[in-house]
Order: structure tokens, then C-alpha cells, then sequence
């Protein structure tokens, strides 16, 4: 049987000091995890590519799939 969760996660994005700067921190945190399983996260920087119906990571500024355990899922990335 395959689950499907959907999620709609709010995370910050700051932006470094330098104004110009096209870098950002992304910082997630989901809590209350009932199984073990599979997190697929994607994040998309264009409307276009978020409405386009394309699965593939081509699109994705920033992808994630990794194993979470229950409890808690915490990823920190720093570009």
C-alpha cells in the first residue's frame, strides 16, 4: 500500500548580508512523525514550473529524499 502525504510546509529563507547575494538558508523542521518512512520535498522557485504538472528534478531549485525516522525530520542547508 502506498501512503501519500502532502504537505504544505512555511520555512524561512533568509537572505545572507550581502544584498545581492543569491544565496539563502533553508531550514526545515517537521515534527509529529507517527511512521517511519520516505520524505520527498520539493521547492520551486517559478510558478510556472510548480503549476507545469512535470515531476522531474530538472524543474526543482531544491529537492529532498531521504529516509525520516518517527518523532521529528530536521534538515538545515546552507549554500
Amino acid at each position: 500500500m502506498i501512503r501519500l502525504l502532502f504537505l504544505l510546509l512555511s520555512f524561512n529563507i533568509s537572505s545572507q548580508t550581502n544584498q545581492n547575494s543569491k544565496e539563502y538558508d533553508l531550514v526545515l523542521e517537521i515534527p509529529n512523525i507517527e511512521t517511519a518512512g520516505i520524505i520527498y520535498i520539493a521547492v520551486y522557485d517559478n510558478a510556472e514550473d510548480f503549476d507545469s504538472g512535470d515531476d522531474s528534478r530538472d524543474i526543482m531549485a531544491y529537492n529532498i529524499i531521504e529516509p525520516v525516522s518517527k518523532e521529528i525530520y530536521q534538515k538545515k542547508n546552507y549554500t
